[in-house]
């Protein structure tokens, strides 16, 4: 009975040491986190894209051609949203969803409440466009000549197998 009580003891201080190292290592692998991002930098800024759409929370229906949506869109451009009206009298703030509420609940304060979604859009400066294009046309300048030097040296060492 001896040896049986030192190895329960042993036992059991094992599975707490395993218990204890797990959580250790949970805690540490929440907080550090372990991203690798994959690929090379397309330097291909997000506001020169000849296609852009946000997520803007929307709410489909059987009644109306085009969703309504769930969020304020004063102060975004309705470039971001991926679809167009469907009838030129109707424009995006036509399908707001916020208005309905400010008119239905007019006299109270619905500021304070979040009720509808926020969003917000800082487009770029005309200078910062200009710029980000001009760092874009460098990059892919730079990667042509890349490619053509490596399709150059691959014609030189083709022509000297011959």
């Amino acid at each position: 009975t001896y040896f049986f009580g030192w190895g329960a003891v042993l036992v059991l201080v094992g599975v707490i040491m395993k218990f204890i190292y797990t959580w250790v290592m949970g805690v540490l692998h929440y907080y550090n986190g372990d991203y690798e991002p994959r690929g090379e930098d397309q330097d291909d800024p997000f506001s020169v894209q000849e296609s852009i759409s946000a997520y803007v929370p929307q709410v489909y229906s059987n009644i109306f051609s085009c969703p309504l949506l769930a969020a304020n869109l004063d102060n975004v451009d309705p470039e971001l949203l991926d679809w167009e009206t469907t009838d030129p009298k109707y424009p995006y703030s036509f399908y707001d969803l916020t208005k309905d509420a400010e008119f239905l609940l007019r006299g109270k304060n619905i500021a304070d409440r979040k009720m509808f979604s926020v969003i917000s859009h800082w487009p770029p400066t005309p200078e910062d466009m200009a710029a980000e294009k001009q760092a874009a046309l460098e990059a892919n300048k730079g990667a042509q000549e890349n490619a053509e030097a490596v399709g150059e040296d691959g014609a030189n060492a083709s022509a000297g197998e011959e």
